[in-house]
């Protein structure tokens, strides 16, 4: 059986919410991070936020995207922040000590 996730994307002025959705994993890793660059690229855009609320899961591979489009975003002196992940989720961010980094 295939990994399901999905993202929304919403925005207000220069700042864009990409709100993921489902397990986010080694399996998805390039997919995600293509999108959340995708938006960060976008002209007119200096931030983006991805709202972890509705993710069930997360691996090392979501992680390492996360901290990729973290890393393209501060060289390209834009934003990218992740916002309330819950549960395991978040305890697997606050483990890896990957939490406080992108939440600020």
């Amino acid at each position: 059986m295939e990994d399901m996730w999905a993202c929304t994307v919403s925005r207000a002025g220069a700042t864009c919410t990409v709100i993921l959705s489902g397990e986010l994993d080694v399996s998805i890793r390039d997919e995600m991070a293509a999108v959340l660059l995708s938006e960060l690229n976008r002209p007119g855009t200096t931030a983006v936020r991805a709202d972890l609320s509705a993710v069930s899961f997360l691996d090392s591979g979501g992680i390492a995207a996360l901290i990729k489009v973290r890393h393209d975003a501060d060289a390209a002196g834009l934003s990218f922040t992740i916002a309330d992940p819950r549960g395991p989720v978040r305890r697997t961010l606050e483990v890896t000590g990957v939490l406080t980094v992108l939440s600020a």
